[in-house]
């Protein structure tokens, strides 16, 4: 059965006017989300530096190497994440400001702790 029209042809025509409408006039909407990459940096550098000392401690026959990079980490860490605190938003460098600051602290509370409640 034979038909007057080329169906596929009107359709692909429609098609087209609203693309070149679409292209034409793209709807740019502005970002409303701000990001602070140092921030973000400083506390996937303080991540990576906790599993890395955990590792180490994990695996004590790896070397000196496991500590020495987490050291590192940690440091570079805690550098980017005070540096991310001078812009917004705040929150992924606070959070690893206080992991950065927790590792820091942990080889000197740890002896005190083993101390208190490991009796010898």
């Amino acid at each position: 059965m034979a038909r007057p029209y080329d169906v596929d042809a009107i359709h692909f025509h429609r098609f087209y006017q609203k693309l070149s409408t679409i292209m034409s006039n793209p709807i740019i909407r502005p970002s409303s989300q701000q990001t602070n990459n140092i921030g973000r940096a400083g506390f996937i550098a303080a991540l990576l530096s906790l599993a890395v000392g955990i590792v180490a401690l994990l695996f004590p026959r790896d070397g000196a190497w496991t500590m020495v990079l987490s050291g590192i980490l940690c440091l570079a860490g805690f550098i980017l994440s005070f540096a991310g605190l001078f812009s917004r938003p705040r929150k992924l460098a606070y959070i690893g400001l206080v992991i950065t600051i927790s590792i820091m602290l942990m080889p000197l509370l740890l002896p005190l702790l083993f101390q208190l409640f490991i009796k010898p």
